[in-house]
């Protein structure tokens, strides 16, 4: 009966003692699990915040990219189209305009910009090897002007073209365009948009794209602006290609004959 009883006390303690361990470990499970809710909603916000600080953007970049690549082989397609190369040798382009964008001492332009100002260029008339030098001429010139590889370009083609000039000059020219922007009151930008209405008619009278660049100079620097000095030098010029009655009357008044033999001669200045 003792052993019984000690038994039958026994379970009764050790019952209870289960019951207080269940409810113990019921309260530390039920804390642990308001916890990780917790924690899962913070997950929840945190991965809401990943998603939109480095998701989003990757993905966005990544499309962007994808459209900059598509962008490009357009282009590449373009030159393509007008020099007859094969796909080799166009991959081979496209991988020179990707390593000229990346070297900020020679361009800030991308290679889709780049593609398409080559494009534009060969257009013109410089194919191959003179394109490519036009092109590094042209957008370095952009760089240093603050402005686009095809504004630059437009300009410096305007000369070439205009002179008969070759690739090889493309470098004296961005020189002498860079010069009148110094010496004048005019961006590179200004320039450009200006210069292809005279240059036509200056190389007709043998007047120098530096002689042009000087006039233009002088000209902003008393406070006329970049297209008033443009259309005045043009008219100027084309007075001795086909000079008026009243300038005939008055050429022939201070004892000279006004035509463009003249002009070639003794150039713009004399």
């Amino acid at each position: 009966m003792t052993t019984a009883a000690t038994i039958s006390a026994r379970l009764t303690l050790d019952s209870s003692e289960f019951n207080r361990n269940t409810t113990l470990a019921e309260q530390r499970i039920q804390a642990f699990s308001n916890k990780m809710k917790s924690i899962g909603s913070s997950l929840t916000q945190i991965g809401g915040m990943m998603t939109r600080t480095f998701t989003l953007p990757i993905v966005a970049g990544a499309a962007l990219a994808g459209k900059a690549y598509s962008d490009l082989d357009t282009q590449i397609r373009n030159i393509q189209s007008i020099t007859g190369q094969t796909d080799a040798e166009m991959q081979v382009m496209r991988q020179t305009f990707i390593d000229l964008s990346t070297d900020l001492t020679k361009t800030r332009d991308n290679a889709v910009s780049l593609a398409e100002g080559f494009y534009f260029i060969q257009s013109a008339g410089f194919a191959g090897a003179d394109g490519m030098e036009v092109l590094q001429v042209s957008t370095k010139a952009a760089s240093a002007g603050l402005t686009e590889t095809m504004v630059a370009g437009n300009a410096i083609l305007a000369v070439l073209n205009a002179y008969g000039l070759e690739a090889k000059d493309a470098a004296y020219v961005s020189d002498v365009l860079f010069k009148t922007v110094d010496v004048g009151v005019l961006t590179f930008e200004d320039l450009a948009s200006q210069l292809g209405d005279v240059v036509s008619t200056a190389s007709m009278t043998n007047t120098s794209i530096d002689v042009v660049g000087a006039a233009m100079a002088l000209m902003t620097r008393k406070g006329i602006s970049a297209s008033e000095s443009v259309t005045a030098l043009n008219q100027l010029l084309l007075q001795f290609i086909s000079p008026s009655t009243k300038m005939k009357k008055a050429a022939k008044n201070m004892g000279i004959e006004l035509d463009v033999s003249m002009v070639r001669t003794l150039g713009l200045a004399g």
